[in-house]
């Protein structure tokens, strides 16, 4: 039986943990990095999920409008709802009725696919996913 070199061991042991350490420390940044990804995909995919939540009730942007239109005391609302489309339209507005109508329709969050505004009548369709 040879002898083993206690120095040779000790010394590859030595290599060997240094090694060790320094994938470990490659590895958990990359863990780091993942975990950055995950949050960002996670955010997006929430803003995504908020978004198709909006976009897609057909029963909640009808709602929506209703709301908008009786809190703004304007009675010449015509609500009607095509294939993938709802139509608003709203017409002989007051100037001021007008404006406000406008600021809070952009304001909202709806897929406006079209928006005809005249001089006392706003014309809008909303898409639905």
């Amino acid at each position: 039986m040879k002898n083993v070199n206690i120095a040779f061991v000790l010394a590859s042991s030595v290599v060997v943990f240094f090694i060790a350490i320094y994938s470990f420390g490659e590895a958990k940044q990359t863990l780091d990095e993942k975990k950055k990804e995950f949050n960002e995909y996670q955010e997006v995919a929430l803003k995504y999920k908020e978004n198709h939540e909006n976009y897609s009730d057909e029963v909640y942007i009808e709602e929506k409008l209703k709301k908008i239109t009786k809190d703004l005391g304007i009675k010449t609302t015509k609500i009607t709802q095509k294939e993938k489309t709802i139509i608003f339209e709203a017409t002989n507005l007051s100037t001021i009725s007008f404006q406000v109508l406008f600021t809070t329709l952009l304001n909202e969050n709806f897929n406006v696919v079209k928006l005809d505004v005249q001089t006392n009548s706003i014309t809008m369709e909303i898409g639905v996913i």
